[in-house]
């Protein structure tokens, strides 16, 4: 089992950045702009040292069904495997860290109406959150979508009321420990009523 998923502490200085916030070590919730920057959420959260050898393992989940976002996404990470594989690349932008990941990447599509099915796309998410964390410090999970307010949100929240209830009772305490990294944090009404079901089962 998942040790890490199963003794969660919450945060007591959350990282938030302006296209990302972290929700639980190693778990981060954010706006398509988050998938450019994963070298910055990777040493925030493993205070891996920039040109360390320690490999960080980083998992994208994205939360989207346009496929010229999911495209755009796509070229996002291929460009920083490249990078990072192109020893002889020595310009970079000073405020992004070189660290050595490993990158995978799933597509879960869900666009963001009140009448998407969020309740049947939800196992496959919290699952896929799971198997990216494991077990180890340097592993993390990037939960994104367009805006990083409501889809991927949902995915986060639903995960905190499944995987850490003892922590996040209801759908209110969950949302509102987003909401202390990514403001803007906002489910459509839809995938509220969604939610707030699940709890009740």
């Amino acid at each position: 089992m998942n040790s890490r998923r199963l003794s969660p502490q919450p945060i007591s200085t959350p990282a938030s950045l302006p296209y990302a916030g972290e929700v639980l070590p190693g778990l981060w919730v954010g706006k398509l702009m988050s998938t450019m920057h994963l070298a910055n959420l990777a040493q925030k959260s493993t205070n891996v040292s920039p040109g360390s050898m320690d490999k960080v393992t980083v998992s994208v989940i994205s939360i989207l069904a346009a496929p010229a976002m999911i495209q755009l996404v796509t070229r996002a990470l291929e460009e920083q495997r490249r990078l990072k594989n192109d020893s002889t690349n020595h310009v970079e932008d000073d405020r992004t860290p070189r660290i050595n990941m490993e990158i995978n990447h799933k597509v879960i599509p869900l666009r963001d109406n009140v009448d998407s099915d969020l309740t049947s796309m939800l196992p496959e998410a919290l699952v896929a959150i799971d198997e990216a964390l494991g077990i180890d410090d340097r592993r993390i999970c990037l939960v994104h979508c367009a805006m990083g307010a409501s889809r991927s949100v949902s995915v986060i929240v639903a995960y905190l009321l499944s995987r850490h209830s003892h922590t996040f009772n209801t759908f209110d305490e969950a949302l509102r420990h987003v909401r202390t990294v990514r403001p803007q944090a906002m489910p459509n009404s839809g995938f509220e009523m969604e939610l707030r079901k699940l709890i009740k089962k």
